[in-house]
């Protein structure tokens, strides 16, 4: 039977329908409007109503929101949009490139999110929420309550898919309040990746340690030593090249200039002393002819001086 009505209930390919339209078959299609005019088909809801797919199978079962082109996809790409309700756009799918755009129906990338917000308090967001409300003061402390990753699926030589790197929002605290920023990168050798960067919820930075003390906090898990390294174009990238701040392998406090130029010290926008490219040491004078020299109208150590002195 092509159609079927059975108590209250119409049947398209089936006798016995299980809802108040049921359309069965191989291949349904069920089509609105027309394809040589502006006339388009519309289905209505009432408030509530749910699409459901392969509603009465108890399985893990699912169903595809498709729009094919013209000839079933085979030439042309169709566009989706779901509107508001108002004649406003809320989600905008681009059949030709696949991308989503939330607030616009010109993505530029996968998924765009776009807000007419000017200058006010609220610019388009992304919300990533973690809906646990019971943390009391048993949560437990630098564990992610919300990630972002990055993920690959290359899995030629020794590579296998993974995720590469991660942004997590760390705990801080007994009770889950304060929150961390942890930047994460992965490699072959380190299950679940490596911490190498933490804000804190206080704004400190930490290098290599997830409890920076000051405002930035450089820490090396070894005992060779920990530099802060500072370049430009005309110094170079190698290790070997710029300056260097840290503690060598001896655990001595350490300014490196690894560049044959001056080391210059100064305070209140004025250069105080000068140890040039030779080891020169000026004070007072930034072009020492001498291993010290003093260039002050006073100098006082166990007596007084005054003038230029050399050593």
């Amino acid at each position: 039977s092509a159609l079927s009505i059975s108590t209250n209930r119409v049947g398209i390919g089936t006798v016995a329908p299980s809802g108040i339209l049921d359309v069965q078959g191989d291949s349904a299609t069920i089509g609105f409007g027309t394809s040589s005019s502006s006339a388009f088909g519309q289905t209505y809801f009432a408030s509530g109503v749910a699409i459901n797919f392969s509603y009465g199978d108890n399985s893990n079962t699912g169903g595809w929101i498709n729009y094919r082109g013209y000839q079933n996809g085979a030439t042309q790409f169709r566009d989706l949009t779901i509107g508001d309700g108002k004649g406003n756009d809320v989600a905008f799918f681009d059949g030709s490139s696949g991308y989503v755009g939330i607030g616009t129906d010109s993505p530029g990338e996968k998924l765009e999110i776009a807000e007419d917000a000017g200058q006010g308090t609220s610019p388009p967001t992304l919300r990533i929420t973690n809906t646990k409300t019971d943390y009391s003061n048993t949560a437990t402390l630098n564990v992610p309550h919300g990630v972002i990753e990055f993920y690959i699926e290359e899995a030629s030589g020794t590579y296998t898919p993974g995720v590469t790197a991660s942004i997590k929002a760390m705990n801080e605290s007994n009770y889950g309040v304060n929150k961390g920023l942890g930047f994460f990168t992965y490699d072959d050798s380190v299950e679940g990746g490596e911490e190498r960067l933490r804000i804190d919820s206080t704004g400190n930075v930490g290098i290599g340690t997830a409890a920076p003390n000051y405002t930035l906090q450089v820490h090396t898990a070894s005992s060779g030593g920990s530099w802060l390294q500072i370049t430009d174009t005309d110094t170079g990238t190698t290790s070997g090249d710029g300056f260097l701040i840290g503690v060598n392998g001896d655990e001595a406090a350490s300014l490196y200039n690894a560049e044959a130029t001056d080391m210059i010290f100064s305070t209140s926008a004025t250069a105080r002393m000068t140890i040039d490219s030779s080891g020169n040491v000026g004070i007072g004078d930034t072009s020492p002819d001498a291993h010290l020299k003093v260039e002050d109208t006073s100098i006082d150590t166990t007596g007084s001086y005054t003038g230029i002195g050399n050593i």
